[in-house]
């Protein structure tokens, strides 16, 4: 990974505006993107628990141990 300070590079005032407001900018060559900057932005908050509550179904073989994998061919 390469890390540049700001400074050493030219970037756009309207570019450095975007990304300060947490958009992604993309760099494209004859219409076509090649590469995307995206902002660093704030640790997300922790996922509260029972979030996919209901959802889907945990068999009650879960836990069982599985079969043998060499008796398959």
């Amino acid at each position: 990974m390469l890390t540049i300070d700001a400074q050493e590079i030219a970037l756009s005032p309207r570019i450095l505006s975007c990304m300060r407001s947490g958009e992604a900018v993309f760099i494209e060559q004859e219409h076509v993107p090649f590469a995307m900057l995206l902002p660093v932005g704030l640790p997300l908050a922790p996922r509260p628990i029972g979030l996919c509550k209901g959802e889907f179904v945990v068999p009650d073989n879960f836990n069982d141990p599985l079969e043998d994998a060499s008796s398959y061919p």
